[in-house]
């Protein structure tokens, strides 16, 4: 992975894909239309029936240290839990005893995949849990620009703005977000990936660089295998590829594994007191 060469590829398969689905230059927009199709097209985890789901999780690091603490790596020390009220909830699992030097070890080990999920689940909500006609917010302007359509707007998180453009094809294909947060001159630029099951486009990756000041800091590439469970298309293995410029020339990699789906638990969510 260059940084640089992504948006190289990304605008190629761009033209690849406005070239099969081009519309004609007198067929008048109808934006109506456009967030109908935005909202059939899509596969999302929100329109199968599923009110909610677990999964257990693991990556890489964890096996390797489930094989050598406990010989089995299949111990999962998270669970995941979303609700189709778009709520996701990390739990720590409880695991077989640990000698205390391999406390030492295991508890930041969660933690650092606390983290991972938590940096991928933004883009998992929007792009497959929710869908992403869902992550426009209303207050959105649209403009039509040849054969892209951009659709605008911002959102407030802890006093700062974050000022959203989503860049679509005519028929509805994400091919581009950009979200610029002004007050931390940062900019994310994120490339999706979908491939076609049945009618519906599901998402297989995106990709991302991470930008301050106008320099590319990090970029990362998500490549995410799918499997059909009880009708559903569920996430299985996760593949992660990070580069940053402090550290040029090495690619870090790392794999999440989603086992053990269970739709529709009876699940209860207590309100904290106050």
């Amino acid at each position: 992975m260059k940084f640089y060469n992504i948006q190289k590829c990304i605008f190629i398969s761009i033209i690849i894909v406005l070239t099969q689905n081009v519309y004609s230059q007198d067929t008048a927009f109808e934006e109506q239309a456009f967030f109908k199709k935005l909202e059939h097209s899509y596969y999302d985890l929100g329109s199968t029936g599923v009110k909610n789901f677990t999964v257990l999780l693991t990556n890489l690091r964890t096996e390797v240290f489930a094989k050598n603490n406990w010989n089995n790596k299949e111990i999962f020390p998270l669970q995941l839990i979303w609700h189709s009220s778009d709520r996701v909830f990390l739990a720590e699992q409880g695991v077989p005893a640990l000698s205390d030097s391999s406390k030492k070890t295991y508890t930041p080990m969660v933690s650092d995949l606390k983290k991972q999920i938590t940096g991928v689940l933004y883009d998992l909500k929007r792009f497959y849990f929710s869908g992403i006609d869902k992550s426009i917010s209303q207050d959105y302007t649209l403009k039509k620009a040849g054969n892209f359509i951009e659709v605008k707007f911002n959102s407030v998180f802890e006093g700062d703005s974050t000022y959203f453009t989503y860049y679509f094809g005519e028929n509805g294909l994400c091919l581009k977000i950009v979200a610029e947060t002004p007050t931390k001159n940062t900019k994310v630029e994120t490339y999706p990936h979908f491939k076609i099951v049945k009618t519906k486009w599901l998402v297989t990756g995106w990709e991302v660089q991470m930008s301050e000041n106008n320099k590319i800091q990090t970029g990362f590439v998500i490549n995410l295998k799918s499997k059909m469970y009880n009708d559903v298309w569920v996430p299985s293995d996760m593949m992660i590829a990070v580069q940053q410029t402090k550290t040029p020339g090495t690619t870090f990699n790392d794999s999440i594994k989603f086992r053990n789906f269970l739709f529709n638990q009876p699940l209860q969510f207590i309100q904290p007191t106050k």
